[in-house]
């Protein structure tokens, strides 16, 4: 962690690597002890979304989100 938060590497298959910033706070910091993690990446228009094997609660909420921004959305939402 530094001070913008956890750093991230997704690794595609084909040796794409895309990195990634979180942000702090101490819910995602239990979870990120479960990383690394492997899982199915899928389209939806723009958007690459994976399932996680985690479950986190939702803290500030949004439905609309910028370009290259990486969000958590939980299943069933």
């Amino acid at each position: 962690m530094n001070t913008l938060g956890y750093r991230i590497v997704f690794r595609f298959s084909g040796g794409l690597e895309v990195e990634g910033v979180l942000e702090d706070n101490k819910e995602l910091e239990k979870r990120l002890a479960r990383s690394p993690f492997t899982s199915v990446v899928s389209l939806w228009g723009e958007e690459v979304y994976f399932p996680l094997p985690i479950k986190m609660e939702l803290k500030g909420e949004r439905t609309v989100m910028s370009i290259g921004e990486i969000a958590y959305w939980p299943e069933g939402n």
